[in-house]
């Protein structure tokens, strides 16, 4: 299902760089994926959430597992005469998580990276890309960009 939505289609599209030269999974090449394609590949997946939540599993004769909306199964079991898988989660464990997770930097990629693409980008006034086919091009721009001036 998620293959369908919209992730092969990302998938496809990164296979399609490494192919082509432009991706060899070092450090520079998937710094740079971060800043360029993380936000449309997060938006593909909180899209494919929200059809999913919003979809109805079928009442099927011989199966046993509940029928409805995945997201009120998930949240609201009991409403459903099923039994709550959830795991009750002690709030001082939470709050030491929630803690060290408040250290970590929120950039998808390093700082440095981040800093340095944002350099290019305003230099050459180029136009934050909306669309996959866009941002590519970008990729491919900052990679050179930045490997010819290594």
């Amino acid at each position: 299902m998620i293959r369908r939505q919209g992730i092969q289609f990302w998938m496809s599209v990164f296979q399609g760089l490494a192919e082509s030269g432009f991706h060899n999974a070092d450090y520079l090449d998937q710094e740079i994926t971060c800043f360029c394609f993380l936000q449309l590949v997060q938006d593909t997946l909180d899209d494919i959430s929200s059809i999913w939540n919003r979809h109805r599993i079928r009442r099927y004769r011989q199966g046993v597992s509940q029928c409805g909306r995945p997201f009120l199964l998930h949240h609201m079991p009991s409403a459903f005469n099923t039994v709550n898988y959830g795991v009750e989660i002690n709030e001082n464990e939470l709050n030491i998580c929630e803690s060290e997770l408040e250290m970590l930097p929120h950039l998808p990629c390093s700082k440095l990276i981040k800093d340095l693409c944002a350099c290019i980008v305003e230099e050459n006034n180029i136009a934050t890309p909306q669309d996959p086919e866009s941002m590519q091009i970008l990729y491919m721009f900052l990679r050179e960009e930045i490997r010819n001036n290594l």
